[in-house]
């Protein structure tokens, strides 16, 4: 499950603010495709899990059961997101420029070659 919550944090699965909120280019929640992926990968784990303890002859666990996944499908299907995001917002791996107050912009710079 470490690995999975490192590929969460992904700035690619992720989206942004772009505001002059104080805290902009904050990382936010998952992007729907994150989401759905990551429930995906959670229901192959337990599955692989279950099907050692039927193997070996001991309880199931649910590390997600029927209940969630549900509702988390249907969270996901309608588009929703926590408060104060949209889903609108761009990817937290895409560079933005800094917007201060009185609406001036810093500028990206590019160090590559000309």
């Amino acid at each position: 499950m470490r690995s999975l919550y490192t590929e969460w944090r992904n700035f690619n699965n992720r989206h942004q603010k772009n505001d002059l909120s104080k805290r902009q280019s904050q990382k936010g929640p998952l992007t729907l495709e994150a989401r759905l992926k990551g429930l995906e990968d959670v229901l192959a784990i337990q599955q692989e899990i279950n099907q050692s303890a039927q193997k070996l002859g001991v309880p199931k666990i649910d590390l997600i059961n029927q209940e969630e996944e549900t509702r988390i499908r249907e969270l996901i299907a309608a588009g929703t997101y926590p408060q104060g995001w949209s889903g609108t917002e761009p990817l937290g791996s895409e560079l933005l420029a800094e917007v201060f107050g009185d609406y001036v912009q810093m500028p990206l710079f590019s160090f590559g070659k000309k």
